[in-house]
């Protein structure tokens, strides 16, 4: 007896599913997360802690009780980080009016000379030990003053104008006080700063690294 066309076609349909390969499910790709870590701990990090011992040629504080640690030695400058007890750091340099300038450990991008390093002002809560007695007597960076750090030697002209008279050169480490900008340059104060020149004078925007406050620079005109 024949076999009906509806159920033979059914059962045909069967059959050549059954031999078709079937093609896996696409898989939706998998999301990879990346924690970037900070350059700077926040307020309630503790600095530091990786720091090796200072060797015998080293000055090196060591943290007794909980302290405070500024971004440039002055209690009116953004605060580092609060250190806590057992904390061991490099110290680099000290000012004449009690700041003790240290080592963090840790990277910094763009921060260079004096601008790397972290300030505790003078105080019980935390002791010396290494050979500190030839430690470099500094003059810190003021708080709330916008600066430029010089990685690389940097020409400051008298004018916004490379054909103009180079006054001086910026070497690596060297700072100075910004004063405003244009489109394309930046006016610096040369007296207030580490080159302790009693004029200002312009260097290429494309030079500048900036330090502390210069979200609000006023323009200037040339």
């Amino acid at each position: 007896m024949p076999m009906p066309k509806l159920r033979l076609s059914a059962f045909l349909i069967v059959i050549l599913s059954a031999c078709t390969p079937v093609s896996p499910m696409p898989t939706s790709a998998t999301q990879v997360l990346t924690a970037t870590a900070a350059l700077y701990p926040t307020a309630t990090s503790t600095p530091g802690s990786e720091t090796p011992i200072a060797s015998p040629s080293q000055c090196e504080l060591v943290v007794n009780s909980e302290t405070t640690a500024y971004e440039r030695p002055s209690l009116d400058a953004p605060v580092f980080a609060t250190m806590s007890p057992g904390v061991r750091v490099i110290v680099e340099a000290i000012t004449a009016d009690g700041w003790i300038g240290f080592d963090p450990g840790m990277a910094q991008a763009g921060n260079v000379g004096v601008f790397r390093l972290r300030w505790v002002q003078e105080s019980d809560a935390f002791s010396l030990e290494g050979t500190c007695a030839g430690l470099p007597v500094i003059e810190g960076p003021p708080a709330g003053v916008c600066f430029t750090m010089s990685m690389f030697d940097t020409p400051v002209f008298a004018e916004p104008d490379t054909s103009s008279a180079i006054i001086v050169t910026m070497h690596h480490g060297d700072y100075a006080k910004v004063l405003g900008i244009t489109e394309n340059w930046v006016r610096i104060d040369l007296s207030v700063g580490s080159l302790e020149l009693g004029q200002s004078g312009w260097i290429s925007s494309e030079m500048v690294n900036f330090n502390g406050p210069c979200e609000d620079l006023p323009a200037v005109t040339p």
